[in-house]
Order: C-alpha cells, then structure tokens, then sequence
C-alpha cells in the first residue's frame, strides 16, 4: 500500500528503523508494484524527509527531494521533486512552513498506465552526522497513493 519508512531513525540506537545494521555511504532501493484500473494522473504523496514539526530545520535544496540525492521512479520515469517555495532556506522558527512536508503541500502528480504500474524508491545516505541539531540525517521515504 505504502506509506513512510524509516530505514535508520534519527535517534538511533534508543529507536530503531527498518534497516537492523545501517551503513553510512550505502544506498538502499524499495520497490512496489501499484494496479490502476484505468490510466491518468494520479494524487501521491512523496518525501524523503520529514521536519518533525521543527521549524528550524533547513528547507529542501533546489530541483532535489532531499540533501541525499534520493529520486523516484514509476515505470521508469523519474518523478520530479516540486518546485520549493523557500528551496535551500536555512530554518528559522519565525519563518512559517510553506510547503517542506509532503502532508501539507499539494500531492505529487503522477500518471499510472492501466494495469501494473513498477515504483523504484532510490535512498542514499552518506553520513548519519546531521548539519546541526536541527537537521538530523533523516533516512527514509514515503510513498502512498492518495484515494
């Protein structure tokens, strides 16, 4: 069906994510099939990162859905990040979130061909030091189809 998954928890080793022994500098891959009945453009929500609710973490990077270089694609066609409304702003409590988390933003548009459709999630990591304590490295990834 989808939905997140963290593959090694910012508050690694007290959590733990779904990955049992993380590596830095490794790149994991998730795959999925979906079945549409019918072919179109379809709502989805993506992310590769999630802010916790943390208004000082920094926004995404221009034309990327993360700092990691993490991509998607359905059916062999990458699906483009969006266009950040404040893409590579440093994190400021006083500045309000616009559009950093897939929850509140607009969902990702994607054709689906009638019958399978083949999703591959790429999700590489370098190191798992965050920038500052407002940027923890955030392994993971969300992919869920919006009904």
């Amino acid at each position: 069906m989808g939905g997140t998954i963290v593959l090694r928890h910012w508050w690694a080793p007290l959590i733990k994510g779904a990955i049992d022994e993380p590596k830095e500098n490794t790149t994991w891959y998730a795959t999925t099939k979906i079945w549409s009945d019918e072919e179109g453009i379809k709502d989805f929500w993506i992310g590769f990162n999630n802010l916790s609710r943390s208004p000082a973490t920094d926004s995404p990077p221009v034309a990327a859905w993360d700092n990691k270089a993490s991509s998607v694609w359905v059916n062999g066609k990458l699906v483009e990040p969006p266009h950040w409304i404040r893409a590579g702003q440093k994190g400021n409590s006083e500045t309000p979130l616009m559009d950093e988390g897939y929850e509140y933003r607009q969902p990702t548009k994607v054709f689906l061909q009638k019958g399978w459709n083949t999703v591959l999630v790429k999700c590489p990591v370098g190191n798992f030091k965050g920038k500052d304590w407002q940027n923890p490295v955030k392994w993971m990834f969300t992919f869920t189809q919006l009904k």
